[in-house]
């Protein structure tokens, strides 16, 4: 037992042979240690058992967790926590390693859209502070906010903007949250006071795609924000990043030594692996053996793990499967069973 690690599948299976070896491989436990996971987990949460699973691309290793979570709406994550939502109108947050839960006033109205939430956590202040941009039905677009300090709802709306709201996860950079539209315009959202600034930092450029826009991502790490565009099941895929001098969308045919992860929260990290750098993970698996697919930009293919073969896209729903109740999390901790 002393010579399994807390992370290999064998520690798992050793407790699933019987009552003897269960009780010889105690429950993992998770303790504090920021540096000892280097890439994000992808959670999901598996309704017909109420159980959560973490899923390390990295390993192709699944946690699995049960933290009395009913049937929650995955929204966001942001440094080991995860922003969830049950019902039309109750949100919380949840730790899900520590089973750590904080519950939230009730969301002022009736929502139906879970997209557009980002959680943010001021450490040092132990603060935190979530903002969701949407369009009503009539087109107007709307800022809701939450912050800890006051404890309450504030929603804002914004007027004269026409500014199309698509499936992505907005970015705070800079002090400021970020947004992609429909069609790649980038919007900044300011609060001073309790006035919200918005502004179109590249309202006069025209983004040109082979085809629809199906998805797009949004990416910071460091100084750099970057865009990712998806066309309809992948059939292609364009990185783009901003320059802040010209205000405008500038693409990009490498992403050097970064692997980004990207779902309704996106990560980028610098890879160690050779393996892992110029990719793109998507929440996307592989139906034959349960593998997650990338993209490589080296290639212009997705490509997984498990096999050489590569494919151009992944059309076809008998052949892939795409999670949509899901995000990226960053743990802060380890598991150990010493």
């Amino acid at each position: 037992m002393r010579s399994i690690s807390s992370i290999d599948r064998d520690y798992r299976n050793i407790r699933a042979v019987c009552r003897r070896w269960r009780s010889l491989a105690p429950p993992l436990r998770w303790i504090p240690d920021s540096e000892a996971i280097r890439y994000p987990w992808l959670v999901s949460f598996r309704i017909e058992d109420s159980i959560f699973n973490f899923y390390d691309p990295t390993s192709d290793f699944t946690y699995e967790m049960n933290t009395g979570a009913s049937n929650p709406g995955i929204l966001s994550s942001c440094e080991g926590w995860l922003l969830l939502a049950e019902g039309e109108r109750s949100i919380y947050m949840l730790e899900p390693f520590r089973k750590i839960t904080i519950d939230l006033p009730l969301v002022p109205e009736p929502f139906d859209n879970l997209n557009g939430l980002v959680c943010a956590i001021d450490k040092t202040t132990t603060c935190y502070h979530f903002t969701r941009i949407y369009c009503t039905s009539s087109g107007q677009l709307r800022d809701l906010e939450f912050s800890s300090k006051r404890a309450a709802w504030a929603q804002y709306s914004v007027n004269g903007v026409s500014f199309l709201s698509s499936w992505n996860n907005l970015v705070i950079f800079r002090g400021c949250v970020h947004c992609l539209d429909q069609v790649g315009r980038l919007g900044r959202l300011r609060t001073v006071g309790n006035t919200p600034n918005w502004l179109v930092l590249n309202e006069s450029q025209q983004l040109s795609f082979p085809s629809k826009v199906w998805q797009n991502f949004l990416v910071s790490f460091k100084d750099k924000l970057t865009s990712v565009f998806v066309g309809n099941s992948g059939g292609w895929v364009h990185v783009l990043e901003f320059n802040f001098s010209t205000h405008r969308w500038e693409q990009v045919d490498s992403l050097g030594n970064l692997v980004l992860f990207v779902g309704r929260t996106s990560i980028a990290v610098e890879a160690e692996e050779e393996r892992l750098r110029n990719k793109i993970f998507f929440p996307v698996f592989k139906k034959a053996d349960g593998n997650i697919i990338f993209y490589s930009l080296d290639s212009g293919r997705f490509h997984s793990f498990s096999s050489e073969n590569s494919c151009a896209d992944f059309h076809g729903t008998e052949d892939f499967k795409i999670l949509s109740n899901c995000t990226w999390i960053q743990p802060g901790l380890i598991s150990t069973f010493r």
